[in-house]
């Protein structure tokens, strides 16, 4: 979908949002054991009674996965938006074996509240 590219090229316009790098298995690794440690402790605090600060720590796990992603592609992102859209435009592209349905999972959590999960991290 256009609207994606032109995201990303806003995105990539300016290197405090996103810049193009080389691949990075260390980074996107650094970032998949980030994404498990956020996991580990959402579940902690979830089963503790700390329920806000478990959605927090989800938003994170998923949010340290697309880093992953990226970085292994090639991309360093240091904006919460510019790290989602360039996923969606990635999967739009066949460059990565995802469903639009898992991204939007991030931004629209229906199934478990009428608000999405950066919303849901920003409020709590």
């Amino acid at each position: 979908m256009l609207i994606h590219k032109q995201k990303l090229d806003w995105c990539l316009a300016k290197e405090n949002r996103m810049k193009k790098i080389k691949p990075n298995d260390k980074l996107s690794e650094e970032h998949i054991n980030k994404a498990k440690h956020n996991l580990r402790a959402a579940d902690y605090n979830i089963k503790g009674g700390f329920s806000d600060w478990g959605v927090s720590q989800s938003y994170y796990a998923m949010y340290h996965s697309l880093l992953a992603v990226l970085f292994k592609l090639g991309y360093e992102s240091k904006n919460h938006e510019c790290t989602i859209n360039a996923v969606e435009y990635l999967i739009e592209e066949g460059k990565i074996d995802l469903d639009l349905k898992d991204i939007a999972f991030i931004r629209t959590t229906e199934q478990m509240t009428s608000k999405d999960a950066k919303s849901l991290r920003e409020e709590f």
